[in-house]
């Protein structure tokens, strides 16, 4: 008589193997309440797994992907000439963009960019946006969003609402309003902040999304081609609750003011760890 581990006890052993892609990978192929387990698990930060230099995993993802595309998209990039080549005319196993509690959406430019032959950019951009709305539509609870600009493709952001369950943010500055006004409406509770501004032009929306921060812990600012007079004063609330700060600009215009207010927070003991770096 075999004798089977129970759910409970089975998630917590895969939950520590989260690390450990092989061993998952293996995980899957036990039986269908294993896979049920592991899948999630591997799902949840898809995007380091990717080795976009590896084709065959690269491709794996993104047919997986196309498969969970909802009909109305496959008719629309049809409709526009991009045809998708699902590798089964079965509906997957799972609902895998469910899964991901990670999303990067420099990953999934790239992804596309990679796997489909035709480079036309609005081609691409549409593949790009359909693939976000299914993840704006399917995760609810989103951890990490890694949000840099493709100055190729302008891609519109669509309302998410899983975004206000995030912790980590990786953006410019540059991005569309809208995407920064949307997250200052449900997102306040960011714990890691990193931000690369890009020109002097700081949207308000931006501005607003730092100030709104409640328990904002870690925060990394590079700042070589703005202002940061701009910048210091959506940033004086958070002094607080500020654990780490990382600042990279050119060295005749880094905050000064700021930091010395930071450093009073730091006798206090909530700054542990400070960084200034100039070039």
């Amino acid at each position: 008589m075999t004798c089977q581990l129970p759910t409970d006890c089975l998630n917590e052993i895969i939950e520590c193997l989260e690390e450990d892609r092989h061993t998952l990978y293996s995980c899957l192929l036990v039986n269908h309440l294993w896979c049920e387990i592991s899948v999630r698990v591997l799902w949840r930060n898809i995007w380091k797994f990717k080795t976009f230099k590896s084709k065959i995993v690269a491709s794996s993802i993104l047919s997986t992907l196309i498969a969970c595309l909802p009909n109305e998209s496959k008719e629309l990039l049809c409709k526009n000439e991009i045809f998708i080549s699902e590798p089964t005319s079965k509906l997957p196993l799972f609902n895998y963009a469910a899964f991901c509690k990670v999303l990067s959406i420099i990953s999934v430019n790239e992804m596309v960019e990679n796997g489909f032959q035709d480079k036309q950019s609005s081609k691409l951009c549409l593949v790009n946006e359909e693939f976000i709305k299914m993840f704006a539509n399917q995760i609810y609870s989103l951890k990490k969003l890694v949000y840099y600009n493709n100055y190729h493709l302008n891609i519109s952001f669509p309302y998410f609402p899983g975004l206000r369950d995030l912790s980590e943010l990786y953006c410019c500055s540059s991005l569309h309003s809208n995407f920064f006004h949307q997250l200052s409406q449900i997102c306040h509770n960011l714990h890691a902040l990193y931000i690369h501004f890009i020109n002097y032009n700081i949207p308000n929306e931006l501005k607003e999304l730092i100030s709104l921060q409640n328990n904002l812990k870690i925060l990394s600012l590079s700042a070589f081609n703005a202002s940061w007079k701009d910048i210091i004063p959506s940033l004086k609330n958070n002094s607080n609750t500020i654990t780490k700060l990382c600042l990279y600009g050119n060295s005749s215009d880094l905050p000064l003011s700021f930091v010395s207010l930071l450093s009073l927070t730091y006798k206090k003991k909530s700054l542990k760890h400070l960084t200034k770096k100039k070039e």
